[in-house]
């Protein structure tokens, strides 16, 4: 949610984001708060997203991370944090083992393979199959507000091993309505990854709770999806 931080309108308040031209120092009280009300010592770490599929392992709650679009740990006491403003997060969580991964989730990121990518890498660095995690969903833009080109549709479409006829949904010609939610969701059940559910509620159509790329423009603030083990 986007309330109860310190950041000045357009950002107001609880933006956890950098890169849109927030005060720094502002941004940086703002996750101070987040990890405390989470009941984590420092601060979520954070990857320079880029929306591909890069998926880094993070063994300290004080590592710089580059370009990364998935965060994975099994560190007690490593809160990791991904960004959004229309693009839902996911968290992975594998409960026997206590492993957590975040992973950003944009159309270029259901398109590239994100989600393949970040349980890779969690099957190479712990010998974990995709059935030991459950998933959950953050906020993201609903198929009613987002509309994309057929290019861009026709890319997540191949990138669906079953895609369900609850994704998509025809729009003026050359354009096509897209559900990310159930497009990540036939992704991560596609692997046997157990799914938790996700927050329905779209961030274009509640300007007062999240954050909004579309609805708003690139001067607008991001809002984050956590996960970690508490120390």
């Amino acid at each position: 949610m986007r309330r109860g931080g310190v950041s000045a309108p357009p950002f107001d308040s609880l933006n956890v984001g950098l890169s849109s031209g927030d005060d720094p120092e502002a941004v940086a009280e703002n996750r101070r708060r987040v990890a405390k009300q989470l009941g984590f010592e420092t601060p979520p770490v954070f990857a320079h997203q880029v929306h591909g599929t890069h998926a880094v392992v993070v063994d300290n709650p004080d590592a710089m991370v580059g370009d990364a679009d998935a965060l994975i740990t099994d560190r007690p006491g490593v809160l990791l944090g991904v960004l959004g403003a229309d693009c839902p997060g996911v968290a992975l969580v594998a409960p026997e083992a206590r492993v957590v991964a975040v992973v950003h989730a944009g159309w270029r990121g259901v398109a590239g393979g994100i989600v393949d990518a970040a349980l890779d890498r969690l099957a190479s660095e712990f010998q974990l199959q995709p059935d030991a995690f459950l998933a959950s969903m953050g906020p993201g833009i609903s198929r009613a507000r987002y509309e994309v080109s057929d290019e861009v549709a026709d890319a997540i479409r191949r990138a669906l091993r079953k895609p369900g006829n609850d994704v998509f949904r025809a729009s003026r010609p050359g354009h096509t309505y897209v559900d990310l939610h159930r497009a990540l969701a036939s992704q991560l059940t596609s692997r046997g990854v157990g799914l938790f559910g996700w927050l329905n509620t779209c961030t274009f159509d509640t300007d007062a709770t999240w954050f909004s790329h579309r609805r708003d423009g690139p001067r607008t603030g991001r809002h984050g999806l956590f996960a970690g083990w508490l120390p």
